[in-house]
């Protein structure tokens, strides 16, 4: 066993060049952990990387859904959870059951559109998957003889990319534990201390929130905005492990509440990672038929982000 943190960093970039392994880390778990990863970013970012990379096993430091996501991608590849019980409640809010009940009241004319957020089993019931970076990508590219869409789980990401997208949505009534409890009242706090502020929030977030602030960005858009405006005055609506990494890449930036801490994010550490890679446990299986179809809803999204792109 290796007492402390140097050893288990210079044995995780051991293990990883011996096994011919990528650490993928979402910009929320703990700081440490993301100074061994090979590629660091939101959830559509994560998921690119995952399709793209030639790596025999992929360790994602995130949550559950995100290595399933991986593996949906990947299936002839290990793809390793960093911790086993890193969960996430906003995926639990919904089953495939609850979606193929749906579609039942309208005599299956409902068009899917699906949170990243969720289970292997909810993306296979759906049409299109998306992310917080790209959410308004997708619903402006599904086409306009679509009438009625399920927008699952997350109603607050719905309720912004509604309003935004000016498309009619049906909005499933899930939420982020995390983002559903920042309150307008603290982005006036912050306002009142500091009238240069520049708040950037979450889509999670309510939309009484997004509001009062002055942008809603996924943890990428943040990253970007932050180190493309060195010069302002900026807070950050969101886990503060994007907050952490700002700072450790030499950006003056604020937490608009430090308290918004992912309790599953914060599993993982490197300990866990360096056991994932020694013994190559907590390997994330699927079976295929189910990872046929999820894929499909992962594809359309992939599709249709870059799609928009080229226009």
């Amino acid at each position: 066993v290796f007492g402390d943190e140097m050893n288990f960093k210079e044995e995780i970039l051991r293990l990883k060049k011996e096994k011919n392994a990528v650490i993928l880390c979402h910009n929320y778990i703990n700081r440490d952990v993301q100074e061994v990863a090979d590629y660091l970013g939101d959830s559509y970012g994560l998921s690119v990387k995952a399709k793209e990379t030639e790596a025999d096993i992929i360790v994602f430091a995130g949550v559950r859904f995100m290595a399933e996501t991986a593996k949906i991608l990947n299936p002839s590849k290990k793809v390793i959870l960093s911790n086993i019980e890193a969960g996430c409640p906003m995926a639990d809010m919904v089953n495939a059951q609850d979606i193929i009940n749906e579609k039942k009241k309208t005599d299956d004319d409902l068009y899917v559109a699906t949170y990243v957020n969720s289970s292997a089993e909810v993306k296979a019931e759906s049409d299109v998957c998306l992310t917080s970076g790209n959410a308004l990508k997708v619903i402006k590219n599904i086409p306009s003889s679509v009438k009625n869409i399920l927008f699952v789980p997350d109603k607050n990401l719905g309720r912004y990319v509604e309003k935004i997208s000016g498309r009619s949505l049906i909005l499933w009534d899930g939420y982020c534990c995390v983002h559903q409890d920042l309150k307008p009242e603290q982005i006036d706090k912050i306002r009142a201390k500091d009238s240069n502020a520049l708040i950037i929030v979450h889509p999670e977030c309510r939309l009484d929130v997004i509001e009062k602030a002055d942008m809603a960005l996924s943890t990428a858009g943040m990253a970007k905005f932050v180190r493309e405006n060195q010069d302002k005055n900026i807070y950050l609506g969101t886990e503060p492990g994007i907050v952490a990494r700002m700072i450790a890449e030499g950006y003056d930036v604020r937490p608009v509440d430090e308290n918004m801490i992912c309790k599953n994010m914060k599993k993982t550490t490197l300990q866990d990672i360096y056991y994932d890679l020694l013994e190559e446990r907590n390997q994330i299986v699927l079976p295929a038929e189910l990872m046929n179809k999820a894929r499909n809803s992962l594809e359309k999204m992939i599709e249709f982000t870059e799609l928009d792109k080229q226009i």
